[in-house]
């Protein structure tokens, strides 16, 4: 089944999730997920454009610079450029 025609998803920018034979597969472009249809030869699916939910930011002050940027919260140490770590890798 089909949900939505291959012209009208086209034109949506939103994650996309392909649904088949009982396995959800995410996706951010749609030439991607067509592709990935041809390649499993899928002849039933649903596709679904899904809302992406905000993702919580700080604001650190870049160790080297001086300036203040946001970073996503869940940011590891070591890609955190406010830190010692980022910095000595």
């Amino acid at each position: 089944m089909k949900s939505k025609t291959e012209t009208n998803m086209t034109n949506v920018e939103c994650p996309y999730v392909l649904r088949a034979n009982g396995t959800s597969y995410l996706f951010s472009e749609f030439a991607s997920l067509m592709a990935q249809i041809e390649y499993l030869g899928l002849e039933v699916y649903e596709i679904e454009c899904v809302e992406a939910e905000p993702v919580p930011m700080k604001t650190v002050r870049n160790l080297m610079s001086g300036l203040e940027l946001e970073i996503p919260v869940d940011t590891p140490l070591c890609c955190d450029p406010s830190s010692e770590t980022y910095w000595s890798m």
